[in-house]
């Protein structure tokens, strides 16, 4: 995790054109692909996961898209199980407001 922090703080600097005083190595490409890859890796499995686990109770309109799945990563354990209880505890017809969503 180390690592990743420093990787994105690097390519933060570069993007934003802060001033900056580190060498730029083939190493920290190389890093910084397999980063993305095994995202993308992850993601794909947690999708093929979703799909096993749920064939019939996801229609294909009904997987999370990509805001709801960084959401979820961004929590711990604790937090994503008093989510679940929370949801779970709804009434029926508990509204939703677009205008809460920021």
């Amino acid at each position: 995790m180390r690592r990743f922090k420093q990787l994105y703080s690097f390519r933060s600097d570069l993007v934003h054109g802060n001033k900056f005083n580190k060498e730029v190595y083939w190493g920290h490409l190389r890093e910084a692909r397999e980063f993305a890859r095994s995202s993308v890796n992850w993601f794909l499995n947690l999708l093929a996961d979703i799909k096993v686990k749920f064939p019939y109770e996801l229609s294909e309109g009904q997987y999370p898209d990509r805001d709801v799945i960084l959401s979820l990563i961004d929590m711990n354990e604790a937090q994503r199980s008093q989510t679940r209880t929370l949801i779970n505890n709804l009434p029926a017809g508990f509204p939703y407001v677009k205008a809460w969503k920021t």
